[in-house]
């Protein structure tokens, strides 16, 4: 889906043709460390548990393969 250029937001026009030639876009410092934690520390714990093979945990996941 491309962006068309009245629905581009803040977007520079380089930021917009990457977009629509490659389909996604890199917004550099977007997101802080804080901001990260959550999200770093959900996908350590699906990673342990994917690697250990923890039955009882492992059925909370949709898949770990």
């Amino acid at each position: 889906m491309a962006i068309h250029r009245t629905m581009r937001g803040s977007l520079s026009d380089q930021q917009l043709e990457h977009y629509n030639r490659e389909g996604y876009l890199v917004l550099e410092g977007l997101l802080n460390d804080e901001d990260m934690d959550a999200p770093r520390q959900a996908l350590q714990e699906k990673v342990s548990i994917c690697s250990t093979g923890d039955n009882n945990l492992q059925s909370d996941l949709a898949s770990c393969g």
